[in-house]
């Protein structure tokens, strides 16, 4: 069988991801049906942050685009760009001025590395 997706060789996300799922191939069946299903949960509760975040950031009067680009940066955690902390710092000098909780709990979400 040959394969449908090949890694962006200009992206080191791309190769990790083929990385890691080239060495799921070693793994018995039950191994690889419990990493996606950790990795369902995962996303699952990525998503449900993502959505709190969202509804927080629109609520203090964040643009929705904005809004929607920093949840996601939020909500995924991990390593981040330069380009993805200014947008984050953009919307935390916007939310800071009217929400002083979720402009912590944007401090603390960045802090989480």
């Amino acid at each position: 069988m040959e394969d449908v997706w090949q890694p962006d060789l200009d992206s080191p996300r791309s190769i990790e991801i083929f990385g890691i799922l080239k060495g799921l191939e070693e793994f018995e069946p039950f191994r690889q049906f419990a990493f996606a299903e950790a990795l369902l949960n995962q996303v699952k509760s990525c998503y449900r942050l993502h959505q709190q975040f969202l509804k927080q950031l629109t609520k203090a009067g964040i643009e929705e685009a904005l809004a929607a680009q920093v949840a996601a940066i939020l909500a995924s955690g991990g390593d981040r760009t330069e380009a993805e902390c200014e947008l984050v710092s953009e919307a935390w000098e916007q939310v800071s001025k009217v929400d002083e909780g979720l402009a912590k709990r944007i401090e603390q979400a960045m802090g989480q590395e």
